[in-house]
């Protein structure tokens, strides 16, 4: 939401609104970034909505090119396979979605072709 009032308000010259959206972006960015590193589960990132972990990786530069769920125990975790477009390389990334599925996220999630439901026990 943010990210697109940033966008309009720049569009309409409405200098003080952009500034105040990218602000708000910012933030949010810094707390995600400050939850973890995503490269494993003990590390996943922390985000509480779909939207928000996408504009995550796209405001990161990187295309969401697989998503997987994965469960532990009581735990979940979108576990986003993503590409950087200069480099080429792909990677992984976890998120943890648990706040998000105990809400009944679970029935309100989009379906998409590419994701595949993980069970993992450790």
């Amino acid at each position: 939401g943010h990210y697109l009032a940033m966008l309009c308000n720049e569009k309409l010259g409405n200098k003080e609104q952009k500034i105040k959206h990218q602000k708000m972006i910012s933030t949010i960015i810094d707390a995600i970034w400050s939850t973890g590193d995503g490269k494993t589960k003990q590390s996943a990132f922390y985000t509480y909505s779909t939207p928000e972990l996408q504009a995550f990786l796209q405001l990161q530069g990187l295309q969401i090119i697989g998503q997987s769920l994965v469960t532990d125990k009581t735990k979940y975790y979108d576990l986003m396979q993503v590409k950087d477009p200069k480099s080429k390389k792909e990677f992984s990334l976890y998120f943890n979605i648990t706040k998000q599925w105990q809400k009944g996220f679970n029935k309100t999630r989009i379906v998409t072709p590419n994701i595949k439901h993980h069970e993992q026990t450790q």
